[in-house]
């Protein structure tokens, strides 16, 4: 059984980045190497600033030095995080990993050669409508209802990344109730902001409807998998939405603590995928390619 004990970093450092309980290194080179963000984190900051390239970011800092450290983001991430794609990544919105896996790409040909390529490429492609996308705008619709249905989407966007990840694996790929996501601290926010809307959730079939069940019914006190499962959730959303049946109401996603619970949940699952990703890739640069083995 493939799981993720993401430790809630997503959530933890929600308080963190806002100035709360941190008291920052004395020493300007201490100060900028105390970047405690996740790369995936830093990304979803800097795209919340409106950064969109490396120029952008150096003139930022010049004018933000304090706000910079106080959101505890690097001077320099391609070195934080040791990985000199940074900024072709981030512009592109592609996994991180991305441009050694373009590299390297006859080792990921598979048993079924281009094809195999083609499914990575149409992860990529879900990774970035995901990764860039920001809200959506409706006309006619309260803010609570369009809050709920614009954080709902993100899920499915984020989850429809996972399966292609997924799908890219080829005979490595998971089977989908072996696979879950660890997250004490968001379950428990994702339980109080949903439980009031659990009656949809009857709609799934059985064996989900089952543990969403064991999900909402948890006890946040104890350690139970199925009670901290928040992939369980990323997958009801996504088959609620897809299927017609997810309303904002009827899924309890019309407070704004609900909307930001399931906007941690998609950013959890993007990041599972870019991990799962970047496990595939680690796994085949030393292996050699199907060209080289071949003389």
């Amino acid at each position: 059984m493939t799981t993720v004990a993401s430790g809630d970093n997503a959530c933890a450092r929600e308080s963190t980045t806002r100035g709360a309980g941190r008291s920052m290194p004395r020493t300007k080179a201490a100060r900028d190497s105390a970047a405690s963000l996740s790369e995936p984190e830093c990304r979803r900051a800097l795209r919340a600033l409106g950064i969109t390239s490396a120029t952008e970011w150096t003139q930022w800092c010049r004018r933000n030095a304090t706000k910079r450290r106080r959101l505890h983001l690097p001077l320099y991430p391609e070195r934080e995080y040791r990985n000199r794609g940074f900024w072709a990544e981030y512009g592109s919105r592609y996994p991180k990993g991305w441009t050694d896996f373009h590299r390297t790409r006859d080792r990921h040909l598979g048993t079924d050669g281009v094809d195999q390529l083609a499914l990575w490429a149409r992860y990529a492609a879900r990774y970035r409508a995901a990764s860039g996308y920001c809200d959506i705008r409706f006309a006619g619709l309260s803010n609570d209802v369009g809050r709920g249905y614009s954080a709902a989407f993100g899920v499915v966007l984020a989850y429809s990344a996972l399966e292609a990840c997924w799908n890219a694996l080829g005979p490595a790929k998971p089977k989908a109730h072996e696979t879950s996501i660890i997250a004490p601290a968001l379950a428990s926010r994702l339980r109080r902001a949903l439980r009031s809307g659990f009656r949809r959730w009857q709609a799934l079939n059985a064996p989900l409807s089952k543990r969403v069940s064991q999900f909402m019914d948890g006890d946040d006190g104890r350690d139970w998998p199925e009670s901290q499962d928040v992939l369980t959730v990323a997958r009801a959303v996504r088959h609620l939405f897809a299927h017609g049946v997810f309303t904002p109401s009827g899924g309890g996603a019309l407070t704004v603590s609900a909307a930001r619970a399931l906007q941690d949940l998609s950013d959890l699952v993007l990041e599972h995928s870019e991990t799962t990703f970047r496990r595939s890739v680690n796994a085949t640069t030393t292996t050699p390619s199907r060209r080289e083995s071949h003389g």
